[in-house]
């Protein structure tokens, strides 16, 4: 079996051999899994990566859709279509496992994500291993477990509301 930096390229060669062929707007996971001989988990394992390659990658898909009217659509379309892949099924298991409460909504903690990983990549920061654990350990997992500590590192008292 094929692993590690061989895998990686061909994953990366059948995506762009097929944006080539069929464009952004057909291109599937599917397609890409079956040129590069791989499973969709494999390519799945390789997209939770997230390094600079990555951020640049999504800057430059990013500035793309402001010129690409199609793309913007097709793309915007995979966004809101719900499809959380992997994520939504990491919450509905802790869930039935009861490390989650019933009812938390997965779209809400996938936006959150998002949205720190889009701030960092506007402001130039890396996307490393150190942020990720702090996304998923210090926001993610309380947001999600609604088990906030008393005092969090670097949080700042509440203000006073005046009902005290």
């Amino acid at each position: 079996m094929v692993r590690g930096p061989v895998r990686e390229q061909a994953i990366l060669d059948a995506t762009i051999a097929l944006l080539g062929e069929v464009g952004y707007g057909a291109l599937t996971m599917d397609a890409v899994a079956q040129r590069a001989r791989a499973s969709k988990m494999t390519i799945y394992r390789r997209c939770e990566r997230v390094d600079d390659r990555y951020a640049t990658m999504m800057t430059g898909l990013v500035h793309a859709m402001r010129l690409d009217a199609d793309l913007a659509a097709a793309l915007r379309s995979h966004v809101t279509d719900g499809d959380l892949g992997p994520f939504k099924q990491i919450v509905e298991r802790a869930t039935a496992r009861g490390e989650v409460p019933a009812g938390i909504s997965p779209e809400q903690a996938h936006q959150v994500a998002e949205g720190q990983i889009m701030r960092r990549m506007i402001l130039g920061q890396p996307l490393d291993h150190a942020f990720v654990t702090d996304l998923i350990d210090n926001l993610l997992v309380p947001l999600l477990t609604r088990t906030f500590p008393a005092a969090m590192p670097g949080a700042r008292p509440a203000a006073p509301t005046g009902r005290e």
